[in-house]
């Protein structure tokens, strides 16, 4: 795939040539920056999540509550006074927490470290915070890896979430290998086919598998 140019971030939609993704991008990753410093607008504000393009508003949704641990994880619920067993339902060895979940599980350290490794990124998966201060900092050298960096991202935080969610409330569990396919479907279908209709047709009927 041939570099992009350095003045704007674009994406690869089709053979005919490049499609420049808008800015919204920027904010949300603005957002992202905000959420970790500690003040963010969830109902819209900087993220502009109902005007995202390049990611569903759900995954960002997911990343920004895992970012700020306001996901509805096993010790947070214990923590609100509920007695619950905690166990990670994707490991089966550690007690759940956004920490744990994003990347310190085996299962999830496995999807999220092939997925670097499908992307050229020959590195360990580290602690959520650690990975998003390395995914802002790749994503701001506008290589045409980064769009694929970001989507990744916030997919593999969001598709870990629903396969948490799958085990606990369906019964439903999805090997690592088979997650990982899926992902990268879904970065695929999200990156290069973003034309009206067709992307959220594809995405629609993944996930009835």
């Amino acid at each position: 795939m041939a570099h992009l140019p350095d003045n704007d971030i674009k994406v690869m939609l089709n053979d005919e040539g490049f499609e420049p993704i808008s800015i919204v991008v920027q904010w949300f990753l603005r957002g992202l920056r905000e959420v970790e410093n500690g003040h963010s607008n969830l109902r819209g504000g900087s993220l502009h999540m109902q005007k995202l393009q390049i990611t569903r508003p759900k995954l960002c949704v997911t990343t920004v509550l895992a970012v700020q641990n306001k996901l509805s994880t096993i010790d947070n619920i214990c923590a609100r006074g509920i007695v619950m067993v905690n166990r990670c339902v994707l490991c089966k060895s550690a007690l759940e927490s956004v920490r744990h979940l994003f990347f310190g599980c085996d299962y999830s350290s496995y999807v999220w470290h092939h997925l670097l490794v499908w992307l050229g990124f020959n590195r360990r998966a580290w602690a959520l915070s650690r990975e998003l201060e390395w995914v802002l900092k790749k994503v701001r050298q506008r290589h045409w890896r980064s769009q694929w960096l970001q989507v990744a991202f916030a997919s593999a935080i969001h598709y870990i979430w629903l396969e948490r969610n799958h085990r606990i409330f369906l019964d439903r569990e999805m090997e690592g290998a088979s997650l990982i396919s899926r992902l990268k479907f879904h970065i695929i279908v999200r990156v290069l086919y973003r034309a009206k209709g067709v992307e959220n047709e594809i995405l629609d009927a993944l996930n009835g598998f």
